[in-house]
């Protein structure tokens, strides 16, 4: 069976990326809450801004805005977007593809065969991921179907590395009227937390057309 596998992009895109008085005493208290609350604006961060990507034929899905066309992820991808930004801690990253698969582009596609199943698609994706790296954990040991947006869906959350590049994935598979879908998207390890909320709303947004 042809496959489009997630492999090559195992760990592209990483390293890409003088008053006296009480009048001062007021205006110094006020300065240093002034100063406090934008520290905590910084630790929060903004808001996070969505668009929504309608270009591939197939699907629709929703990014944060920050994310760009990134050409040099995946060359089977039918869409990859990219955010690297670099802060006075090191670079955050966050990356996102998506692989799809037609089923009419399958020989001897049988929409009733377990080869077929999303089930198996699923470990495949994972499988495949994995084994590109030199070591990995998938910590979704019994994913389960379940329903976005009117297909079916197994995910997967896993770590791997190559060297001494630590790498967070989630892997979402959807199974549609046309086609099988790989969602593949990755941050740093160490930027887990930081991303994760938004690889859930990516997740959950997947349609298709």
């Amino acid at each position: 069976m042809e496959w489009r596998s997630v492999c090559l992009l195992a760990l592209a895109g990483f390293s890409m990326i003088a008053c006296g008085g009480n009048n001062a005493e007021e205006e110094s208290l006020t300065d240093a809450l002034e100063k406090l609350n934008e520290k905590l604006d910084e630790a929060s961060g903004p808001e996070t801004e969505w668009q929504t990507i309608a270009d591939d034929p197939a699907f629709t899905i929703d990014l944060p805005s920050r994310m760009k066309f990134e050409p040099s992820l995946n060359p089977d991808a039918n869409l990859q977007y990219a955010f690297a930004e670099e802060t006075d801690l090191g670079t955050k990253e966050h990356y996102v593809i998506v692989l799809v698969q037609y089923k009419d582009s399958i020989p001897d596609y049988d929409d009733e065969s377990s080869e077929f199943s999303i089930e198996e698609f699923g470990n495949r994706a994972s499988s495949d991921l994995g084994n590109s790296l030199d070591e990995y954990e998938i910590f979704t040991a019994e994913p389960e179907v379940e329903e976005v947006n009117g297909l079916s869906c197994i995910r997967y959350e896993m770590s791997g590395g190559m060297g001494d590049v630590k790498i967070y994935y989630q892997i979402a598979v959807y199974k549609g009227d046309k086609a099988f879908y790989q969602l593949v998207t990755w941050t740093l390890e160490n930027q887990k937390e930081e991303f994760k909320g938004d690889m859930d709303r990516m997740i959950s947004s997947f349609k298709e057309k």
